[in-house]
């Protein structure tokens, strides 16, 4: 199993808390649309996201909201720690993120293969306010839609 080789960590690392209030539900999952050019942090360039095996989310302050380290890792070796595609009218979309998500539109990558993304603040502290919302990362319950991912892309450790 190559995931033993990446996987390191025996428990999920605990999503940030967040104590700020902000108005929001119990998503189902968490739906960030990326699949145009976004200005990329630090530069005067655009880019176009890319898949990754373990893509970082920030807000817009760079704190990090999300990481591999974050997700479960049999959930890392089944399901990968977000499921990239397309258009998020697919049977495994919906199937990861159920029929409720916190759809989030990206705001700017950063990394050096466009990989990492940047959420607004206020998206961010919807998934952080709350301890359902947390869990969501910690499951793996994320998607990503980007240009040129087949129907769903999971891109998992055992790959």
């Amino acid at each position: 199993d190559i995931g033993a080789y990446f996987v390191l960590h025996r428990n999920a690392r605990e999503v940030s808390k967040s104590y700020n209030w902000v108005a929001g539900d119990e998503y189902s999952g968490i739906l960030i649309i990326a699949n145009e050019e976004l200005p990329v942090r630090g530069t005067a360039t655009r880019g176009m996201a890319r898949a990754a095996l373990s893509p970082r989310i920030y807000d817009d302050q760079l704190r990090l909201i999300a990481d591999f380290q974050n997700v479960v890792p049999a959930v890392l070796r089944r399901e990968g720690m977000v499921g990239y595609a397309s258009t998020q009218r697919t049977e495994q979309v919906q199937q990861r993120i159920g029929k409720n998500p916190l759809r989030i539109i990206a705001k700017e990558l950063t990394g050096i293969a466009l990989t990492d993304i940047i959420i607004d603040d206020v998206d961010a502290e919807r998934i952080l306010s709350r301890r359902h919302n947390r869990e969501l990362i910690t499951q793996g319950k994320i998607a990503i839609i980007i240009n040129g991912a087949n129907e769903e892309t999971r891109l998992t450790i055992s790959q």
